[in-house]
């Protein structure tokens, strides 16, 4: 165990490890962030994005020869499900009714 007062820096010229059978937690006044094998838990919400983005590269993405881009639905997706679809992993999107 280690203990400080104010601050500990830890400071690496390239990557920084730390290991854990079952969890890692970090927290900060009562907020927390816990890791295990199977999830990551906080006690609010999480905000992805909330600063500005990279200097990164745009790339610019092709599909392979003899590959035809998909057509649109023949039926107007409505932004909710597309949402609900993006929240469960599954972009499988069926018309009203639709059990295709």
């Amino acid at each position: 165990m280690s203990e400080s007062g104010q601050e500990t820096h830890i400071t690496s010229q390239g990557k920084v490890v730390i290991d854990a059978a079952t969890e890692i937690t970090l927290k900060v006044g009562g907020s927390f962030v816990r890791v295990t094998p199977g999830n990551v838990f906080t006690s609010g919400n999480v905000a992805i994005g909330d600063s500005a983005g990279g200097s990164g590269q745009a790339v610019d993405i092709q599909l392979p020869d003899g590959v035809d881009p998909f057509a649109a639905p023949p039926y107007p997706i409505k932004p909710y499900c597309a949402m609900q679809a993006q929240a469960t992993g599954s972009w499988v999107i069926k018309p009203n009714g639709g059990n295709q």
